[in-house]
């Protein structure tokens, strides 16, 4: 008789144990969750520097101050010069570098063309202002 009581005595333990431990699991969790949701949102990793009205308007801008070079015009000079734009936090223009040049002037031409934009929207990382680099294509065609 006792062994039965000492039996059940140790299941009743047993399974109320396994409850306690269930029940501070789930308050574990519930409390968890709710840190979670009540945290601010936090900023983009990293958002690149953009041009004041989109790529769209760069478009624009470059069309109307670049002049295709007499020199490559008389040579049919066709293709693409790449600009490689390093930008400070603010989104000034500290460095400018031709990465991928054509020659005949376009080059000197891409660069000129630059120097008339007006300063970049500045990259952020983390809601940070930080300084970055842009490649800028310029496609050179005869029409």
């Amino acid at each position: 008789m006792n062994t039965i009581k000492l039996t059940f005595f140790f299941l009743f333990l047993f399974a109320s144990t396994g409850l306690r431990a269930q029940l501070t699991y789930e308050r574990v969790v519930a409390e968890v969750d709710k840190t979670e949701t009540e945290e601010a949102p936090r900023p983009a990793p990293f958002s690149a520097a953009t041009f004041p009205g989109g790529q769209q308007q760069l478009l624009v801008k470059l069309t109307n101050a670049v002049t295709y070079p007499e020199l490559a015009q008389e040579y049919a000079v066709e293709g693409t010069v790449v600009i490689l734009l390093k930008l400070d936090r603010l989104g000034k223009v500290t460095e400018r570098k031709v990465i991928k040049g054509l020659g005949f002037g376009c080059d000197e031409a891409a660069l000129a063309a630059l120097d008339s934009l007006p300063d970049w929207n500045p990259a952020r990382a983390e809601g940070k202002l930080v300084a970055s680099s842009v490649y800028v294509p310029l496609k050179f065609r005869l029409r």
